[in-house]
């Protein structure tokens, strides 16, 4: 299953291969590469659990784990009440403007 969601910048696209192991390793697989890749810039918002739930078909608890682990490997931030942005600084990925 492919989803793309709007960001009101490019879509990002995830692809689900539900026998192709767990799911929620290949939505943080996917989210990190776009995090280091650029294509998730850094202060952009990922939609709430529940969207992303919803638009990829499976349950909120597997989107809060990714975005649990995606937050204590330092790619996304989540300030309290404004939900889970891509870190300043993402761990592993090249920084805007570096060489």
């Amino acid at each position: 299953m492919t989803v793309d969601w709007a960001r009101g910048g490019p879509d990002l696209l995830v692809a689900l291969d539900r026998d192709a192991g767990p799911l929620g390793v290949q939505i943080q697989d996917q989210l990190r590469a776009a995090i280091r890749d650029l294509r998730l810039g850094a202060g952009e918002r990922l939609p709430s659990t529940r969207r992303l739930a919803e638009l990829l078909g499976v349950s909120r608890g597997t989107v809060v784990d990714v975005y649990e682990q995606l937050l204590a490997e330092g790619y996304l931030e989540s300030p309290v009440g404004s939900g889970a942005r891509v870190a300043a600084t993402p761990s592993g990925g090249p920084v805007r403007g570096a060489p």
